[in-house]
């Protein structure tokens, strides 16, 4: 693990906000920045207290800002989170909604060695996500295969990792990008009946810093290499625990190809294994599934 100090943002002028490469930045004033990682760290374990976190007010991605301060050779993990994004991004290229002071929207940048998985890093974050909002409020949540969290039949968050290259084209490290809704004012009307947030469920406020503080610590051993510790026998056995798909009949999507089936259960890998009507048995690594839910 890195113990370098923690670092402010530079502040950009309104001409570099605007041109190209990172368009939308708006970094907090030192001030407000150091306040906003004060209150992060102070929930956090004093061991992972250095990790380097930058904050900013609202930016176009943390994913995207997760992965220009890798290519350009910065000191891993490190935490990026903002108030709000002006182009927050899902799977398959689809966008994030991701209003200003509603939510939690916070990316990783995470050293690996050898291959990374993608879809076993979230699998297992999903995990995390679940546990990381079971410890700020009450609320019980499911997953939906492979990367969404639900909560009453409604989303609740969305998780997104993404491979990031070195220049001679191996793989250097992996963006971890999390949106958790905290606010239901941040959730478009036309998008209430399928997404859902914390404070909408239990009908209180919680603290987004705390939050976060609660999710990095739950994804530590991911951060810090140890992914033994995080890839574990529990966590596996808990996603299929939390699985709303399990046994379900859904639709599978692969493209402009579409089909019904059962989904039976996950391997340790985190594919999905269904058997479609005719009785063949597939199993899914990659695609999108639709399953009714309320």
């Amino acid at each position: 693990m890195n113990n370098s100090p923690m670092k402010t943002p530079v502040k950009r002028t309104r001409k570099e906000m605007k041109s190209g490469g990172g368009t939308h930045i708006k970094p907090l004033s030192a001030l407000r920045c150091a306040a906003a990682r004060w209150r992060i760290r102070r929930y956090l374990p004093a061991t992972v207290r250095k990790i380097p976190l930058f904050v900013y007010e609202i930016t176009d991605s943390t994913n995207r800002r997760a992965a220009e301060y890798i290519k350009g050779g910065g000191a891993l993990p490190a935490v990026f989170l903002s108030g709000g994004q002006t182009a927050g991004r899902g799977r398959l290229g689809r966008s994030f909604v991701s209003a200003t002071g509603a939510g939690l929207y916070i990316s990783y940048a995470i050293p690996v060695s050898g291959a990374a998985d993608a879809l076993k890093i979230t699998t297992h974050a999903a995990v995390a996500v679940c546990r990381a909002v079971g410890d700020v409020s009450p609320l019980d949540c499911r997953i939906k295969w492979v990367n969404d969290v639900y909560v009453s039949g409604r989303k609740l968050s969305g998780i997104l990792a993404e491979g990031v290259t070195s220049p001679g084209g191996t793989l250097s490290a992996v963006v971890l990008g999390i949106g958790i809704n905290i606010k239901p004012e941040g959730i478009p009307q036309d998008l209430r009946d399928i997404a859902t947030s914390i404070a909408g469920e239990c009908g209180k406020e919680v603290s987004r810093d705390r939050l976060a503080a609660r999710l990095t610590e739950r994804l530590l051993p991911l951060l810090t290499g140890d992914t033994e510790e995080f890839f574990t026998p529990g966590s596996l056995a808990e996603y299929r625990r939390r699985s709303i798909v399990i046994g379900q009949n859904i639709r599978v999507i692969h493209g402009d190809t579409e089909y019904p089936a059962r989904a039976t259960g996950i391997t340790d890998e985190g594919a999905l294994t269904i058997v479609r009507e005719d009785g063949t048995p597939e199993i899914l690594s990659t695609g999108e599934i639709t399953v009714r839910l309320r």
